[in-house]
């Protein structure tokens, strides 16, 4: 059995690193849904929180977008959800894009 260790200097430096894998493996499902999953199969009602496999992605990216922008700026009353807007595979990559941007801001502010 082979243990990962890593040697990370801090609790910010851990949360960065843990978001970095996240957003790899978010870009890895995203294309997945889209290249394997039928559209039938992507948009079709499926009874849990959300009513699609993508609405439940784009709920994961406004998750952190609500996190890293509105809690964070201490901005709560602005927030709008944009899960219904989002729908095409170009508009879920962009938001992944926007998000990802908030996180690397915050590395350099």
């Amino acid at each position: 059995m082979v243990v990962l260790r890593l040697a990370l200097k801090t609790e910010l430096e851990t949360i960065r690193r843990w978001y970095e894998y996240n957003s790899y493996v978010r870009k890895r499902y995203l294309d997945a849904m889209f290249r394997k999953v039928p559209a039938s199969v992507r948009y079709r009602e499926t009874g849990a929180s959300f009513p699609s496999v993508v609405q439940i992605f784009v709920h994961v990216l406004d998750a952190y977008r609500w996190w890293f922008t509105y809690v964070y700026e201490d901005r709560l009353s602005e927030y709008q959800s944009r899960r219904a807007k989002i729908r095409t595979k170009s508009e879920v990559t962009e938001e992944e894009k926007i998000v990802d941007s908030l996180v690397e801001f915050r590395k350099t502010s």
